[in-house]
């Protein structure tokens, strides 16, 4: 009877000292539980400012894109003013040597 009696005290023990385990292993989990929710939310978080970071980037790549454009718009204007001005040359010095030429003629 005194060894089953120990015997009984010692497996109530354990049995407490379990509970306390699972306790403590239920306390823990919820922690856990809690700590994934939140990396779940940062992570959410995270793919909203990487989206909203990936639009900004193409409206900075359509930006830069349009001033390039711009750019060479700009470019080729100058380069045809620059034609324009060239060819008005040619013509006023084409225009005076015919002059020259008909004063030359007229003198002979």
């Amino acid at each position: 009877r005194i060894e089953h009696a120990a015997s009984l005290r010692a497996t109530r023990e354990e049995l407490k000292a379990t509970e306390v385990a699972c306790a403590e292993a239920r306390v823990s989990l919820q922690r856990t539980r809690e700590a994934n929710v939140k990396a779940a939310h940062e992570l959410q978080v995270a793919e909203t400012v990487i989206a909203s970071l990936v639009t900004e980037l193409h409206l900075v790549e359509e930006s830069v894109e349009q001033v390039a454009l711009g750019a060479a718009v700009q470019a080729l204007i100058v380069a045809l003013e620059a034609k324009q001005e060239a060819k008005q040359t040619v013509l006023k010095e084409l225009g005076r040597r015919d002059e020259t030429h008909v004063l030359a003629l007229s003198a002979a």
